[in-house]
């Protein structure tokens, strides 16, 4: 029996629940209350240059894949990726530099050329990656989290080794020193806590599973950006009859009986009945506004004590002339990078030192930058706004001096580069926050200690039938693959739950 579905939202975890669900033959409408497709995934033009706003990387390809596949598209020729070779650079303090490739044996060549003899430790740390992969990552990965029971016996059909190894996983920053000698090294290793939004000392070591997808499962880079994505599987939802309305936010969805019945739409004079409600927002700001009569069943009072993952500040910088050194991907090191996670979660300020990252997206793909030009999209990791927006006035003391921080460490990685920005443009935790993520927190709540990817919000909601959660806030997680998994998790739970969802 066909159902007709609402989607609140058109991120990744949106379009991707529409995809799916459509596919099994439902009705689906989607209702995004800005006015463009994508969430955090955006996209600004200026002046010629072209910038992503929000992701910059993609990995785990083959689940976005599905998601146009379900809709009826096919992700390879509607937008196309490119691999990335390097794919990233690192330098360090004092000058020192390290390309990481997909291929793990050249990758140690280039580590020992560097730091002598901790190339073979490289090797044994992405198999170690490559092992929690398997152990924790898969069974996590393949299926809806509904609880420990379910998630248990699908790490136990892995062997022992998979319950040995989750019993003895410590922190992030441990594991990195269990590894490397050198301190850069540790760093590569800790720098994965800032995926999920956390410092690495309070961050699982099963976070170093992102190595493995990243290092040797591969990054690729779309066609017209990472905004591209959710433009092009927006059409092909279209396509195929699903509607996808933008400037629509929906202001209520009524609940009767301990079940959805329908949603109130803003310019929309009658409510938009429906079975059930997938919910692409954080669900901390879903129920102060169109979910507070669900507030209860999302225990609203527990989302609003999280504590937040990060949210990030970047420059993005249209540049005249060559960008040096600077890769695709480039990650610069302070000295001490310890102090950003202080800075961040103790004193709750952007960085006084931070480790920067650089995405130069037209070194890949021409038609980013003008002829001549590149463009720069530099970031570094800030706190989640809290009481305190203030501090990202465009006038403002503290955002002027972090400019001046970061210019200064491109111009130590490429000199006089400063001299030649002719566009500039920011985007600050308050963008984010606008995105309907609570305080500009990127990923909900920070991910410390080693049951945080269990604190999570499930996504078929207890107490409300048809509500469901497809949201990087939510199960299973963050990123573009992440959320883009959770929207087809969401359409298996519906599955699971058809019967029950009729109307009657």
């Amino acid at each position: 029996m066909a159902l007709d579905i609402v989607v609140i939202g058109a991120g990744m975890g949106g379009l991707s629940a529409a995809a799916h669900l459509s596919a099994q033959g439902h009705r689906v409408r989607v209702f995004e209350g800005t006015s463009r497709v994508g969430g955090k995934a955006g996209r600004r033009e200026l002046e010629g240059f072209r910038f992503d706003t929000g992701p910059t990387l993609l990995t785990m390809a083959d689940v976005v894949r599905r998601a146009f596949s379900a809709a009826g598209g096919d992700l390879d020729r509607d937008v196309g990726l490119v691999p990335i070779h390097p794919e990233t650079r690192y330098f360090f303090a004092g000058g020192k530099r390290v390309d990481l490739v997909q291929d793990a044996d050249e990758t140690a060549r280039n580590i020992d050329r560097v730091f002598a003899g901790e190339g073979a430790a490289y090797k044994r740390f992405i198999e170690h990656a490559a092992t929690i992969w398997r152990y924790a990552s898969e069974p996590y990965l393949e299926a809806p989290f509904t609880g420990y029971s379910a998630f248990t016996l699908r790490v136990l059909k892995r062997g022992l080794g998979a319950a040995k190894l989750g019993k003895n996983l410590g922190t992030l920053d441990a594991l990195a020193r269990e590894f490397f000698r050198a301190p850069e090294l540790r760093m590569f290793v800790e720098r994965f806590a800032t995926y999920v939004g956390g410092d690495p000392s309070l961050t699982s070591a099963a976070y170093a599973n992102i190595a493995h997808v990243e290092c040797t499962m591969g990054a690729m880079h779309p066609r017209g950006g990472m905004a591209a994505i959710a433009l092009r599987l927006a059409d092909r939802l279209r396509e195929r009859g699903v509607s996808v309305t933008t400037d629509a936010p929906v202001r209520e969805v009524v609940i009767e009986s301990g079940r959805v019945r329908a949603v109130r739409v803003e310019g929309h004079a009658e409510l938009v009945p429906c079975d059930a409600v997938i919910v692409n927002v954080d669900p901390q700001t879903a129920a102060e506004t169109f979910l507070s009569r669900a507030s209860d069943a999302l225990d609203l009072p527990a989302l609003a004590r999280r504590e937040r993952s990060v949210s990030c500040y970047a420059l993005l910088l249209g540049v005249e002339g060559s960008v040096g050194e600077l890769a695709h991907h480039t990650l610069y090191f302070p000295q001490d990078y310890r102090r950003e996670f202080v800075d961040l979660f103790r004193e709750k300020v952007a960085p006084t030192q931070p480790a920067i990252y650089v995405n130069v997206p037209s070194l890949t793909e021409k038609g980013v930058a003008p002829e001549g030009c590149h463009s720069l999209y530099v970031l570094v990791n800030a706190p989640a706004t809290g009481d305190q927006p203030e501090r990202w006035s465009p006038d403002g003391t503290h955002i002027q001096a972090l400019d001046r921080t970061i210019l200064g460490r491109l111009d130590e990685l490429v000199p006089g580069l400063s001299s030649r920005v002719r566009v500039r443009s920011r985007v600050t935790p308050l963008d984010i926050a606008a995105l309907g993520s609570v305080g500009g927190a990127i990923y909900g709540e920070a991910p410390h200690g080693p049951t945080a990817p269990f604190r999570r919000p499930k996504q078929r909601v207890d107490g409300v039938r048809g509500l469901y959660l497809a949201t990087g806030s939510a199960h299973p997680g963050g990123g573009v693959a992440m959320v883009t998994l959770g929207g087809e998790h969401v359409s298996t739970l519906v599955s699971q739950d058809q019967s029950a969802l009729a109307r009657r």
